[in-house]
């Protein structure tokens, strides 16, 4: 299985061992090709996109990345790989996200444990909603040893978008680690 993890955020931390490369910013400022963008990871079957470093991300911006790109980068991850994790900023931050998440075939909607609000939390399920996305896995850190956030967000999906297949990690697979947990509960998403 071939995963490609696409960093669109410039917002936070760059990934070790790939700061300063070129990523996504790269393809959207300067056309390059998305091949010779992409990192080979330290495990077999995960590639990364880092979002750019330097003069070009800093320059760019988030409002560069338009409908055309992104269309673009998601036909070459369907066409490429068999999974693609697109890491944003949060959708009540950034309307780009929102473009993203109209075109791929599930969302993550990821929430800071005991840190989100209720109505940040609704804000992004009406954004959701508003633009016809309807698979959703909720995953929130450490919901393995204590799912009552992961179920309140359930509670709020099932108050606030009744039409939309909603899986939690907790219920689909309460192990300790994220990324095993996330996985699973997308694909339960995705195949409900």
């Amino acid at each position: 299985m071939k995963i490609l993890y696409v960093d669109t955020n410039l917002n936070h931390a760059v990934i070790p061992n790939i700061h300063n490369l070129p990523g996504l910013y790269s393809f959207v400022s300067e056309k390059k090709e998305l091949s010779s963008l992409i990192v080979q990871s330290e495990y077999p079957g995960l590639f990364l996109l880092p979002s750019g470093s330097g003069e070009i991300a800093t320059n760019v911006g988030a409002n560069s990345l338009s409908r055309e790109p992104i269309k673009s980068l998601i036909d070459y991850c369907r066409e490429n790989f068999d999974m693609t994790i697109i890491d944003g900023q949060p959708l009540t931050l950034s309307p780009i996200m929102i473009e993203f998440a109209r075109m791929v075939d599930m969302t993550a909607l990821v929430c800071r444990y005991a840190y989100s609000r209720r109505e940040v939390s609704k804000q992004a399920v009406d954004k959701l909603q508003k633009f016809g996305v309807t698979s959703i896995g909720v995953c929130l850190l450490h919901a393995y040893a204590d799912p009552t956030h992961e179920r309140a967000m359930r509670d709020v999906l099932a108050a606030e978008f009744p039409q939309a297949v909603v899986s939690i990690s907790s219920d689909v697979l309460r192990e300790y680690r994220e990324y095993e947990r996330s996985m699973t509960t997308l694909v339960d998403a995705a195949v409900k």
